[in-house]
């Protein structure tokens, strides 16, 4: 194994329970979890069957805010797991201490259930919008959040199982408008009905502006759906989980700090 650079995060690593913290592992096992993406909010490290999330603490002036922030973005996802909506936590915590390089004073880590790219893959507008739907009613009926700011990037599906895998945009939503704020969002039309609300035509709001934009759209959803399925085949080794998630795209462990 090459050694590492100064400014790049470890490729491995474990958590010492003597420690409390993460640690570099030099000779990989089975219980090592092992970089796959990252980028300005953080990292993300997978093994077999979790996926350890590494929040950076260095854009907090305030330590207190961010640990505030960070419990958040935990509760959030706690509450939406307990009805099948999010990946389930399995540990969470706050480490004082830096996260290898020096511009990350201290950081959040949050330990996961991860979603295997062999039974999940990221659920596009166009693919199945029923069950978009639905996920947004479960959501806000059952949980009482949303996300309006970015939840195209963090929408997985396996088979009619429809989860959200980040929680840190969320927020708290009590509003008769709440499901279609979301909707909007994602750029889909749900029926304006507060307990069904499920996807009507967008040709019953403008049957004669949005016939050709439908066309655009299938057309648009088949190639981005194409581009995505060859894409995940192409970086299994790195995880389809990781490369959608608010870290951005598959990015060296250099670059990824910047």
């Amino acid at each position: 194994m090459s050694k590492r650079a100064e400014n790049e995060v470890p490729e491995y690593i474990g958590f010492r329970m003597s420690k409390q913290k993460w640690i570099e592992v030099l000779k990989p096992r089975e219980d090592t979890y092992k970089w796959i993406n990252g980028g300005a909010a953080g990292y993300a490290y997978v093994n077999k069957n979790k996926i350890v999330k590494i929040i950076r603490g260095s854009k907090y002036e305030d330590k207190m805010e961010f640990i505030k922030n960070s419990e958040k973005e935990v509760n959030f996802q706690e509450r939406a797991a307990k009805h099948k909506l999010a990946p389930k936590i399995f540990y969470k915590g706050f480490v004082d201490e830096s996260f290898f390089i020096e511009d990350i004073p201290y950081y959040y880590y949050i330990v996961m259930e991860y979603l295997s790219p062999d039974k999940w893959e990221h659920l596009w507008r166009g693919q199945n919008d029923t069950l978009m739907c639905k996920f947004i009613n479960d959501l806000v009926d059952k949980v009482g959040i949303i996300n309006d700011f970015d939840p195209t990037a963090h929408i997985y599906i396996n088979k009619n199982n429809v989860v959200m895998i980040d929680y840190g945009r969320c927020i708290e939503c009590k509003e008769e408008n709440c499901k279609k704020r979301m909707a909007d969002t994602l750029e889909i039309v749900c029926g304006r009905n507060k307990r069904s609300y499920s996807p009507v035509s967008y040709s019953s709001h403008n049957r004669s502006h949005n016939r050709s934009s439908r066309s655009h759209n299938r057309s648009h959803s088949r190639s981005s759906r194409s581009h995505s399925r060859s894409h995940s085949r192409s970086s299994r080794s790195h995880n389809s989980y990781g490369s959608h998630n608010s870290y951005g795209s598959h990015r060296t462990r250099k670059q990824s700090r910047k």
